[in-house]
């Protein structure tokens, strides 16, 4: 949608607490956080242990592969795709789990 959330859009319980500047439409009209993709990789580090003050998305995205590949491959499901290959040698990601780092 290509409005600006109003007040009006936040009357729903679950927007009682956010500004309107907080939210945006979603191409499907839903209202979500602007910031969702920051909260959503915070839990992430949160749940693998992870509790500095600091840190590098790519660190956490190491410590969910490592944790990945770690899991068994099942038989009863389909193959997964193959990872995107990534050409910028400064995108290498670790394989330690960052739960493992010093805090």
């Amino acid at each position: 949608m290509n409005r600006a959330v109003t007040e009006r859009d936040l009357r729903h319980p679950a927007f009682a607490e956010g500004e309107p500047s907080d939210y945006e439409f979603r191409p499907d009209g839903r209202i979500v956080r602007k910031d969702r993709w920051e909260m959503a990789i915070h839990s992430i580090r949160y749940y693998l242990g992870d509790h500095r003050r600091e840190f590098e998305v790519s660190d956490i995205v190491g410590a969910v592969k490592a944790m990945v590949a770690s899991y068994p491959d099942r038989e009863d499901e389909a193959p997964a795709l193959a990872p995107r290959q990534d050409t910028n040698p400064e995108r290498s990601v670790p394989k330690a789990s960052i739960a493992q780092e010093d805090q």
